[in-house]
Parts: structure tokens; C-alpha cells; sequence
């Protein structure tokens, strides 16, 4: 039962100054717990695919974080990038001052342009909720629903 709901956890830490030590004990505790994955900034996807090798635990790299506020190509380049170093899947932060701006076929742009890059490879959209209302959190929902039916 536990070993099922350890399958469903991203193991994360995407803070700015996380230290090779500190990335190494999350490769370590995933492992241990055969979490789902590891998620961290892109920097670190070619040290924990290394790590995690043979283990089963994926790597998922975030993709405009913390912001979302990236132009798409710097978003869909950074996905190629990450997948170049051994990702698996992407997280990907949603534009909130444009889905804010009303701007929703921009908001669905940019999430194109990220799972053209990804190439297959599942991405996840992150909504930062605290920063929305409920009007906009289903409005952003909607988008996502939109962009997997046509693709």
C-alpha cells in the first residue's frame, strides 16, 4: 500500500542554492522510498539521471520556473535541454500575468510550444493557485484540457 502512493510522489527541491549534497541525499531518499521521481531545476537532470541510474525513479525537470514569465522559445529550448540531459518529463509554469491579461490563446501558445519540445515526453503545467482566483484557476484548466485534445 505505502510502496503505491511512494509511485505517485515527485520527490522535489528547486530551490536556487541547493547544494550537490543536498540533491544527492533527494536521489538518495527517492531511491530508498522508490518515489516516482526526482524533480529538480535543469541544472541538476544530468547529476541525478546519473545517480538514479537503474533505479527506476524518473527525472523531471521544471521548465520557467519559478515564474513562468519566460518567452516560449527560451521555455521550449530549456525542455530540449533539459531532455538532452536526461529528463523524462517536464513541468512547466504557466504564464500567470498573461493568463491574468486575458491573453488565453497566448497561455495555450506558450504550453504548445513546450510539448512540441518535449518531443512525446509527458509535461506536467504547473499553476502557481495561490496567485489566481478561482475564475482564473478554471480558466487555466480549460486551456490545458484545449491544448491535449489538439495535439
Amino acid at each position: 500500500m505505502i510502496q503505491d502512493l511512494n509511485r505517485a510522489i515527485d520527490h522535489t527541491l528547486l530551490k536556487a542554492d541547493a547544494t550537490e549534497a543536498q540533491i544527492l541525499e533527494l536521489c538518495q531518499e527517492a531511491r530508498e522510498y522508490s518515489f516516482f521521481s526526482v524533480c529538480v531545476n535543469s541544472a541538476w537532470v544530468s547529476f541525478c539521471k546519473n545517480t538514479l541510474k537503474g533505479s527506476g525513479v524518473k527525472v523531471v525537470s521544471v521548465v520557467g520556473f519559478p515564474l513562468g514569465a519566460n518567452i516560449s522559445s527560451v521555455k521550449a529550448f530549456e525542455t530540449e535541454q533539459a531532455l538532452k540531459a536526461g529528463a523524462e518529463e517536464i513541468d512547466m509554469v504557466l504564464n500567470v500575468g498573461a493568463l491574468k491579461s486575458k491573453k488565453l490563446n497566448e497561455v495555450e501558445q506558450d504550453i504548445k510550444a513546450v510539448v512540441t519540445a518535449a518531443a512525446g515526453f509527458p509535461v506536467k503545467v504547473i499553476l502557481e493557485t495561490s496567485s489566481l482566483s478561482d475564475q482564473e484557476i478554471i480558466e487555466a484548466l480549460f486551456i490545458r484540457i484545449n491544448n491535449a485534445i489538439h495535439n
